[in-house]
């Protein structure tokens, strides 16, 4: 007898991880669906309900919805099951090893991590923040961009007397837009800091003498903070800004 063809609810998969998952993934982890042979699911070793686990069987025999397990993929390349051990363990009673079936896989933003722990006899994987050098390559692109923005705004015609602020608004917001937003209201602090030091009278000084320059370069750092957000956010899924920015 062949294996019944698995049909799944992916909406509360992302549910799951929008809301019922642990606190430490709100806002810091996207879903990612994926098809992998069944054989690679790693059961999470927690106690399951036998009566549980015949009502999933019976739902896959009979051709019903089931959401996909919630997983991490692991060190070793196997995938842990964090939500939906129950249906896990029917889908090897149902379904063969090779079966490819479908998973939400639980993607970490940048700067964070899973690294599995064991708290006493029982062990699992936790979202860690990643060590310092992970935001490593967001700093330096916001000190490259800054120190780009500031040359290229010096070099402009009469750059030397009247800075082009435009020209460092685009060059940060490329910058947010590659390396994050994070990155971005970096940038937007450091051209602003750079271009009072250096291009503004009196030089070599964070002071701006001109009222209307201070007013402009005022306007043009609220304009690269604001829109380096607006550019370098990435919305977690299932968020209302998702629809609004993207």
């Amino acid at each position: 007898m062949s294996a019944p063809a698995v049909a799944y609810n992916p909406d509360f998969a992302e549910k799951w991880i929008l809301y019922l998952s642990p606190q430490e993934w709100r806002g810091r982890v996207r879903a990612e669906f994926r098809e992998v042979p069944l054989g690679l699911l790693e059961f999470a070793g927690c106690e399951v309900d036998p009566d549980v686990i015949e009502g999933w069987v019976a739902t896959l025999r009979e051709g019903r919805q089931v959401p996909p397990p919630v997983v991490n993929l692991t060190p070793h390349g196997a995938y842990y099951v964090h939500d939906g051990n129950h249906r896990l363990m029917a889908m090897r009673q149902v379904l063969g090893p090779d079966t490819l079936v479908r998973v939400a896989v639980a993607v970490p933003q940048h700067g964070h991590h899973f690294r599995f722990r064991r708290f006493g006899a029982y062990g699992t994987y936790v979202l860690e923040a990643g060590p310092m050098h992970a935001y490593a390559i967001p700093t330096v692109a916001a000190m490259v961009a800054s120190v780009i923005a500031v040359v290229l705004a010096a070099r402009a015609p009469n750059g030397a007397q009247e800075p082009s602020f435009a020209v460092a608004v685009g060059i940060v917001l490329i910058c947010a837009r590659f390396a994050g937003w994070w990155a971005g209201l970096l940038a937007s602090l450091l051209t602003a800091c750079l271009t009072a030091f250096f291009l503004l009278p009196p030089t070599h000084s964070l002071a701006v003498a001109d009222p209307l320059h201070a007013r402009e370069l005022a306007i043009a750092a609220l304009i690269m903070l604001l829109l380096s957000v607006v550019v370098g956010y990435r919305p977690r899924p299932g968020s209302p800004w998702r629809r609004l920015l993207h």
